[in-house]
């Protein structure tokens, strides 16, 4: 669903952070959380993940809650109306798969 996603996101990681403890990261428009899990366990990345829609959020934990996975932080909220409680510390990158081209409203992003 991403047209090679993880592949460019692993290029990515690979150059700019390697497996460097502590880096985190916030995916906009997370889905089910497919590429955080990838980020997370291969890279040892601290994902937050924000989707507006919650079934596909309760989705996410769910399954990271089957693989085990607690370093990934899922949150239902809209991309275009930032709220600075809702988001902790800092993220070394930012991100997103395809979704941006869904969203009307880009420059709020």
């Amino acid at each position: 669903m991403h047209y090679c996603g993880h592949k460019y996101l692993s290029a990515f990681m690979d150059r700019e952070f390697g497996r460097k403890a502590g880096t985190r990261a916030l995916k906009i428009g997370s889905g089910a959380g497919a590429s955080a899990r990838m980020l997370a366990e291969t890279y040892g990345v601290r994902v937050t993940g924000l989707d507006y829609t919650e079934g596909l959020n309760e989705v996410h934990r769910r399954i990271n809650a089957l693989c085990g996975i607690k370093t990934i932080e899922v949150i239902q909220a809209d991309a275009t109306a930032y709220d600075p409680g809702l988001l902790k510390g800092h993220y070394d990158f930012v991100y997103s798969l395809l979704t941006i081209l869904h969203i009307e409203k880009r420059a709020a992003v």
